[in-house]
């Protein structure tokens, strides 16, 4: 089992994991041979991460198991090491001391080298590659392309403190965020949206699909606000479907 890697500047890197940090303590890191899955789990809400190795200088993994390899390891920690490697060339490898550790070298200057051995936990990969499979939504009757999430996070944040459940509701064209308390009910509708046709469902499907989500794991979602995704799919998926 080999794992070796190295970036030219680990600041897109740390920017993009510092995102993570509030989303979830345990982080678990899956290196393939053409990217870098992380997934973290809080509340209801599982979050699945895929960075292209082409965000890498050199990149090199060997495993027994489709040269995978699947790992545990506290996210802060990893954010630690890699917070002094901002603006420096960082190599990150996998070793085994008394225990496995997620080595990240940056260096400081011309003299200055940092070494952080991130404590891990190497998981076994069939078991692994079952419960960290990201689902596939091919079967979805309804996705919609939302709007920028800078949009999204209004509504959000707005009435986080009225109730704790969102109702979500789209058509494809049309979507509606709303929450429904003693007092008051608020909605706000984005029209015009883009669909995405599936030519494999049937023709008769249902033509609005809703759900309710936990307030809390919607704030958790606005945590990657800062990455200003362009797309952001919709997909729901009907009790009965």
């Amino acid at each position: 089992m080999r794992l070796n890697c190295k970036i030219e500047s680990g600041e897109l890197l740390y920017n993009t994991l510092q995102c993570l940090e509030t989303m979830g303590k345990q982080w678990f890191l899956v290196f393939k041979p053409s990217s870098l899955e992380i997934i973290l789990e809080a509340g209801h809400l599982r979050t699945f991460v895929n960075i292209s190795t082409t965000l890498f200088q050199s990149y090199l993994v060997e495993a027994k198991h489709q040269n995978t390899i699947y790992m545990e390891i506290m996210g802060e920690y990893l954010l630690r090491a890699l917070k002094s490697g901002q603006k420096s060339p960082v190599s990150i490898s996998l070793r085994k001391k008394e225990y496995a550790v997620l080595s990240v070298i940056t260096k400081q200057g011309k003299r200055m080298i940092l070494t952080h051995d991130v404590p891990v936990d190497i998981l076994d990969p069939l078991s692994a590659s079952n419960e960290l499979r990201e689902p596939r939504f091919d079967h979805v009757p309804i996705q919609t392309m939302l709007p920028r999430m800078s949009k999204l996070g209004q509504f959000v944040h707005r009435t986080r403190h009225l109730t704790h459940l969102i109702t979500i509701s789209s058509n494809g064209r049309r979507c509606t965020l709303s929450v429904n308390t003693d007092k008051a009910k608020i909605e706000t509708v984005f029209c015009g949206l883009e669909t995405i046709d599936n030519p494999d469902l049937p023709t008769q499907l249902p033509s609005t699909s809703q759900t309710t989500v936990d307030v809390r794991d919607l704030v958790r979602f606005m945590h990657l606000a800062p990455l200003d995704p362009l797309e952001i799919v919709l997909s729901l998926v009907p009790h009965l479907w």
